[in-house]
């Protein structure tokens, strides 16, 4: 994933993947997000993507937009990989749920979730 992430931000183009993060989910949030998991997936991992908190609309929808580009780039690099991955928007917690949870978000609200299959 960490490869992935630095291939995608290393990819000519106008967006970066700044200023959105990747944050690698562990067991003690893992249980937010499994239901979530697609169906028919084996065994996986979840990366919460997020976005700087802004509070200007015009602000969050642009910078929305940057953190989607940059887990689409992060995406098709893992799939370059080989590794099959999913996006998962429809019914990702709040950032109060993972924050309560023990996820270290800095200033980051959540946009999105992607799926690893890891074997």
């Amino acid at each position: 994933m960490a490869r992935a992430i630095d291939d995608a931000g290393t990819v000519s183009g106008a967006y970066a993947t700044s200023p959105c993060s990747f944050v690698p989910l562990g067991d003690e949030t893992r249980f937010l997000v499994d239901a979530l998991r697609p169906a028919g997936a084996g065994r996986g991992s979840w990366v919460l993507v997020t976005v700087r908190d802004s509070g200007e609309p015009g602000q969050r929808h642009h910078l929305r937009e940057r953190s989607l580009t940059a887990a689409q780039r992060v995406m098709l690099a893992l799939a370059c990989d080989g590794v099959e991955n999913a996006w998962v928007e429809e019914g990702v917690p709040d950032a109060a749920a993972f924050r309560a949870a023990g996820a270290d978000l800095a200033d980051g609200v959540p946009v999105g979730l992607v799926w690893c299959a890891t074997g």
